[in-house]
C-alpha cells in the first residue's frame, strides 16, 4: 500500500470518527480514565515519598523527648502541630560540639494557624534557605516568613503578626506576642515555605520565660512602678485583648528568668561531622537506658512509614488495574459492535472499489486514533496531579 493510499486510508478514518463524534468522545474518555485512574495515585504517592525520603535525607539525626519517633519525626521536618513533651536547652548544650552541630526547635506557637518555628540561624543554612525580601533580623520579636506562608497571611516586610493564644479563656496565660516581618523567604518547595520563623528567645518569650517591663498606664500611689510586659492591664475597658510588642524603646528591659540550659525545645536536629560522629552519637544515646532523651533517625523512620503507604498503594493499584482491564474490554466489545453494524458501510466501500486490506486498514486507523488520543489524555491528567502533591503530602503525615 503507497503512502498516497495511506493517507486516504488516515482522512477516511479522521472523516468517520469525526462525523459518530458523540461515539468517539465516549470511547475516548473511557480509555483516557482507564489509563489514568491507576497511573494518578501510582505517581502521587510516587512523588510525595521521593519528596518524604529527601526531606529526612536532609535531618540526619534529631533528639527529641521519648515517646513516638513517627510523631517526633513527622512534627520536626514537617511543623505539623502534635503535641508530645519537650526536652530542655541543656539536652541541646550537652551534644558533643566536636561530633556534631545541635540545632533546637520550638514549635509550640502559631500565627492565624500557621506555625511558628523557632530556631537559629543554622536551620537556615542547613535548608539552604535564603531571602527573597528583607533581612533574617537581629533583635527579639523579628520574624522571617516562608513565600507560600506570606502569600497566605498578606504580609511583606515591614509588617506585623500576633501569635495565637494558647487557650480561649485566656486570663492567666501569656499575651500573644506581636512579631514585625523582616523578611520573606525565597520559594523551596518544602514545609518551610508554609512557616515563621523566630528566633528561641522570641519563642521563650511567647512562652512567658522571658519578658519585659512596662510602665503601668494608669496612675497610681508609685508612678514609677513597672510591670512585666506579659502582665500589662489596658485602661478602659479590661475585656481588650492586649497584645505585647518588642519596640526598640522597650527591648532593654527584656530579660529571662532561670537558667538557660532549662528552657524548653520541642525538638532538635543534630548535623554529625562524618559518619563516624554520627554512629558514635547513636551509641552514646542507645546506650542510656536512664535518659528522658532518646536520637532518632528521621530516614528510618520516614522509610518504615512509606513501607506502610506503599503496600497499600499497590493493594488499590492492583484493584484499579482491574478496573481498567474491564474497562479496556468493553471498549473493545463497542469497537466490535461498532463494526459489526458498520457491515453495510463496508460492503458499499468494497464495491466502490476498496480492497478488503483497504477497508482493515480504515477500521485500524480509527481504533489507533482513539486508543491514541485517549492514552495521551489520559497521561495528561495524571501528570496534572503533581499540582496535588502538597495535598499527598499533607495526607500521608
Amino acid at each position: 500500500m503507497g503512502d498516497a493510499t495511506m493517507r486516504v486510508m488516515l482522512r477516511f478514518s479522521v472523516a468517520t470518527l469525526t462525523y459518530y463524534w458523540h461515539r468517539t468522545l465516549l470511547l475516548t474518555l473511557c480509555v483516557a480514565m482507564a489509563v489514568s485512574v491507576p497511573l494518578t495515585p501510582y505517581s502521587l504517592v510516587g512523588r510525595a515519598s521521593t519528596a518524604l525520603e529527601q526531606r529526612a535525607i536532609s535531618t540526619p539525626l534529631m533528639l527529641a523527648a521519648a515517646g513516638s519517633k513517627t510523631d517526633i519525626v513527622l512534627s520536626g521536618l514537617y511543623f505539623d502541630g502534635r503535641e508530645h513533651p519537650a526536652i530542655t536547652m541543656g539536652d541541646v548544650m550537652a551534644v558533643d560540639s566536636n561530633r556534631a552541630s545541635a540545632i533546637p526547635l520550638h514549635l509550640r506557637f502559631s500565627t492565624s494557624g500557621t506555625a511558628i518555628v523557632g530556631t537559629t540561624e543554622d536551620y537556615y543554612e542547613l535548608r539552604a534557605l535564603q531571602l527573597d525580601d528583607g533581612t533574617f533580623g537581629n533583635r527579639y520579636g523579628d520574624c522571617v516568613v516562608g513565600a507560600s506562608a506570606a502569600r497566605k497571611l498578606q504580609v511583606s516586610c515591614g509588617d506585623f503578626l500576633s501569635s495565637d493564644p494558647k487557650t480561649i479563656f485566656n486570663l492567666t496565660a501569656d499575651y500573644p506576642l506581636r512579631i514585625r516581618v523582616t523578611g520573606v523567604l525565597v520559594p523551596s518547595g518544602s514545609p518551610d515555605d508554609d512557616v515563621v520563623f523566630v528566633s528561641m528567645e522570641t519563642a521563650w518569650i511567647m512562652a512567658g520565660i522571658g519578658h519585659g517591663h512596662l510602665q503601668r498606664a494608669i496612675q497610681s500611689d508609685a508612678p514609677n512602678q513597672s510591670t512585666p510586659a506579659h502582665e500589662t492591664s489596658l485602661v478602659g475597658s479590661s475585656t481588650e485583648k492586649l497584645h505585647l510588642e518588642i519596640t526598640e524603646n522597650n527591648i532593654a528591659t527584656f530579660h529571662f528568668h532561670g537558667h538557660r540550659s532549662e528552657y524548653p525545645v520541642t525538638a532538635c536536629i543534630i548535623v554529625p561531622r562524618d559518619a563516624r560522629a554520627e554512629t558514635l552519637l547513636i551509641g552514646q544515646y542507645a546506650s542510656l537506658s536512664d535518659t528522658d532523651v532518646m536520637i532518632v533517625d528521621p530516614l528510618s523512620v520516614i522509610r518504615r512509614l512509606l513501607a506502610s503507604v506503599l503496600r497499600v498503594r499497590n493493594l488499590v493499584i492492583t484493584g484499579l488495574t482491574l478496573v481498567t482491564i474491564a474497562c479496556m474490554m468493553l471498549v473493545a466489545f463497542v469497537f466490535l459492535l461498532s463494526y459489526r453494524l458498520r457491515q453495510n458501510e463496508f460492503e458499499t466501500l468494497k464495491k466502490i472499489g476498496a480492497s478488503r486490506h483497504q477497508v482493515a486498514s480504515i477500521v485500524f486507523w480509527e481504533t489507533a486514533l482513539v486508543l491514541t488520543i485517549g492514552t495521551s489524555v489520559g497521561v495528561a491528567l495524571a501528570s496534572l496531579s503533581g499540582r496535588f502533591d502538597q495535598v499527598m503530602l499533607r495526607w500521608l503525615i
